[in-house]
């Protein structure tokens, strides 16, 4: 069966964040199924500070798992996935839903996205997705699918001014609470460094050390915010 183009004209109204937009853009029609989403998900996730332009806050615990200040930052540089975030107002989460066939979501989401991921590691493989996160910070609902790139250009547009560049390289360690993902992003276009750990009960995270400053209730390090 053929694709439909489908002509969406959309008016927001004016808001601290986006002003007047008037939005005409094009979305390509589901062709014969529902896209299931690739992850569904509540998230329980902390969030550590690491340095700020040139102020660092290293705890003990970190350093022990990396130990080696230069080495890490080389490793990220080589190693790390490339990460482009674009933020779009969740208003336009249901219209984007339906013409790009999602499935419904079980929340009203409050923070949109859409994410390039380029994987250094796998031969450059890129993955386009599209993110949806309901309110919260500690812990959260989050849902993702996978798009294709022609859906992800077309969404870019609409994130103008509301995006984040980073490096991300997670790496396994070895924990008091069991082995951990630690996932570290380095911001390419400010100086910062924060490292994310999910945790799957909200308890084990409450007991987990810190890495660095916890910023996981500071609204200002939410990257959906860091875009602005």
């Amino acid at each position: 069966m053929g694709r439909v183009v489908l002509i969406l004209s959309l008016c927001m109204l004016a808001s601290p964040s986006y002003g007047n937009i008037c939005l005409e853009t094009v979305f390509l029609s589901p062709t014969s199924h529902s896209l299931k989403p690739s992850s569904n998900i509540t998230e329980i996730e902390k969030k550590y500070l690491i340095q700020d332009h040139h102020k660092n806050y290293l705890t003990p615990i970190f350093k022990s798992y990396f130990m080696n200040w230069g080495q890490l930052i080389r490793d990220i540089k080589t190693k790390g996935d490339i990460v482009t975030q674009g933020f779009l107002n969740a208003d336009l989460h249901a219209d984007i839903s339906n013409k790009f066939g999602f499935t419904k979501i079980d929340f009203t989401p409050t923070e949109v996205r859409i994410i390039k991921v380029i994987r250094t590691q796998k031969n450059n493989k890129i993955d386009y997705i599209y993110s949806a996160k309901g309110p919260g910070t500690y812990s959260r609902r989050e849902t993702e699918y996978y798009i294709s790139e022609q859906q992800y250009k077309e969404l870019w547009d609409l994130t103008a001014g509301r995006r984040v560049h980073r490096l991300r390289l997670n790496i396994d360690v070895i924990t008091p609470h069991g082995e951990k993902e630690v996932s570290l992003d380095y911001y390419l276009d400010r100086k910062l460094f924060i490292a994310e750990v999910e945790f799957k009960t909200e308890n084990e995270g409450k007991i987990f050390h810190d890495l660095g400053r916890d910023v996981t209730e500071i609204s200002f390090y939410k990257n959906a915010n860091l875009a602005n």
